[in-house]
């Protein structure tokens, strides 16, 4: 029995250590593989900007496309199979995922997501207050608000940065840098 209970410690630790190297990995896989687009407009930024670049290469270009460009550019980098897929973008299915499984006539819908370099995209929301409410409130599309609030302020960050409207020495904070308005 202490046999058994010895060898299912080992294993529980081993899956425990690989988790922890796989999810190190990914970070520093993250960092080094920004978009050499993206590297380029937020180089002077903090680092906060820096983050927001990251967390946007892993929860959001899949949408918004690796350098912010939209959709097409999002779906560019899908398995080629599923570069012209419509079952999470057909027009008649819900904005949200209320736990149900997908299936072929409950299947998510994210709309059309919209290029965020692009002035016209910041004129929508007038300041980076309210950018920051929406992106807190409902994104990304499929899971909303499972990012952290200081996430949420670091994408913001970046958003603000890739359409060059965030001065570069500025950290978005409550207080000083959601005060900007365009």
């Amino acid at each position: 029995m202490a046999r058994v209970l010895l060898f299912l410690f080992l294993i529980v630790l081993l899956a425990v250590i690989g988790v922890a190297v796989n999810q190190d990995e990914r970070q520093m896989q993250t960092s080094d593989e920004l978009a050499p687009e993206v590297l380029e407009a937020i180089t002077g930024y903090s680092e906060q900007v820096r983050h927001g670049a990251e967390v946007y290469d892993l929860v959001c270009s899949s949408c918004h496309g690796n350098t912010g460009l939209g959709i097409e550019e999002g779906r560019a980098e899908f398995f080629p199979e599923h570069q012209r897929c419509e079952k999470c973008h057909r027009p008649f299915n819900a904005s949200t995922l209320a736990n149900v499984e997908i299936s072929e006539k409950n299947s998510f819908n994210i709309g059309t997501p919209p290029a965020l370099r692009s002035e016209d995209m910041l004129k929508k929301y007038g300041s980076a207050a309210v950018l920051y409410a929406y992106i807190s409130a409902a994104m990304p599309r499929h899971d909303p608000g499972v990012l952290t609030q200081q996430e949420y302020l670091d994408i913001t960050a970046f958003v603000l940065a890739l359409n060059d409207v965030l001065p570069q020495n500025t950290v978005l904070t409550d207080e000083n840098g959601l005060t900007l308005t365009f």
